[in-house]
């Protein structure tokens, strides 16, 4: 039997996902975790759904051997020891695991934004991002690095270069439906809202409007009918896990509709320039301050006020590209703080909630 909330049909695959992690007790670490690291709690099921249907096993097997271990199927790269100690049984590692990398990924991108960065040889200047382009980018940075934010930075769809190329846009899919399930279940009252709210101009209209939160002027057509193709995990399943788990679901091919329109900056603008040009500048004040004395003396004999007007030049030059960098510096600081603000403010919504899971058939208040 479907199941429906508010109006709105909720995937089988999805609720099979849900049921299956309520039931095993996993629940309460991914809110925990989710708390933790000032997420919502499914954001970070929609990221094991990608990655393993919230499984606990191997994956990503290449050259001979896994490469991604546990529920968040944190990669062999990152985490060499985890990798080697992993098991089959300690499924809450692999969680706390992967909310420490998706944390790591969140201080990274903080500290990217207005500066030059380089990915696999490929520099680029990290264009300034809302709350939720953050998120966004944030989230697919968890399956490949710093490609989104290059993808952003050029004015290219954010999930470019992930794997399938939908990595984000699905995590998405994935977390508003586990948002309606904490919220139809009364585990997370307002889970709904919230995702909606935090996925910002990236939620699709139609899942706005499920939610009840303010739709962007641009959105006119319902783009939330199309659902995402699943990608199913090439993993190896946990035999005492395999029983209890959904059944396989193909992908299915549909057209992925643009999330938000999103205008592309110059790759030659003024910032990149300014960048580019900041140490040539120094340099020619310091060459245009000696030649300028030598030359008042011994070759031009200059008047005073022409000397004056050199070095007034320069130094407001100077004076202008201080203030220019001073302003971003103040810009980044405050996103930053902006950011924390947010999950501070996140963290207290899950406190103030009075989280209920229910395992078993019984009921437990953390």
């Amino acid at each position: 039997m479907a199941t429906s909330y508010k109006g709105r049909t909720i995937p089988d695959w999805i609720v099979q996902q849900y049921e299956k992690t309520k039931k095993r007790g996993w629940l309460p670490a991914f809110q925990r975790e989710a708390q933790r690291i000032g997420e919502t709690t499914a954001g970070l099921l929609g990221i094991s759904s990608r990655e393993t249907n919230i499984e606990n096993i191997r994956g990503d097997f290449r050259n001979g051997h896994y490469n991604g271990f546990g529920a968040m199927q944190v990669d062999i790269g990152t985490d060499p020891e985890y990798a080697r100690t992993w098991s089959p049984v300690n499924w809450e590692r692999g969680i706390i695991r992967g909310a420490d990398i998706l944390k790591s990924k969140m201080d990274e991108l903080g500290r990217l934004e207005g500066r030059t960065v380089t990915v696999k040889g490929h520099e680029f200047y990290g264009r300034e991002m809302g709350l939720d382009d953050f998120r966004r980018i944030a989230t697919s940075m968890y399956n490949n690095g710093r490609w989104p934010y290059y993808a952003y930075s050029k004015g290219r769809d954010i999930d470019s270069f992930t794997t399938g190329k939908n990595y984000g846009k699905d995590v998405y899919f994935r977390a508003i439906h586990f948002a309606a399930l904490l919220e139809m279940d009364g585990i997370e009252p307002d889970a709904l809202r919230l995702e909606a709210e935090r996925q910002g101009d990236y939620c699709y209209s139609g899942y706005q409007q499920w939610a009840g939160v303010k739709l962007t002027p641009d959105e006119k057509i319902n783009l939330a009918e199309a659902e995402p193709p699943r990608l199913p995990p090439m993993q190896e399943k946990n035999s005492d896990l395999e029983a209890e788990g959904p059944k396989p679901v193909q992908p299915v091919e549909v057209a992925i509709p643009a999330v938000r329109p999103v205008n592309a900056p110059q790759e030659n603008s003024f910032w990149d320039k300014l960048e580019r040009v900041k140490n040539l500048i120094v340099a020619a004040g310091t060459g245009a301050a000696g030649i300028g004395l030598a030359a008042f003396d011994k070759i031009f004999n200059m008047p005073v006020w022409a000397l004056a007007a050199i070095f007034g030049g320069l130094a407001l030059v100077a004076i202008a590209y201080m203030a220019l960098r001073a302003w971003r510096n103040e810009q980044r600081e405050r996103r930053a703080h902006e950011l924390t603000v947010i999950q501070a403010q996140t963290a207290a919504r899950t406190d103030q909630n009075t989280v209920r899971i229910v395992q078993s058939g019984q009921t437990y208040n953390t």
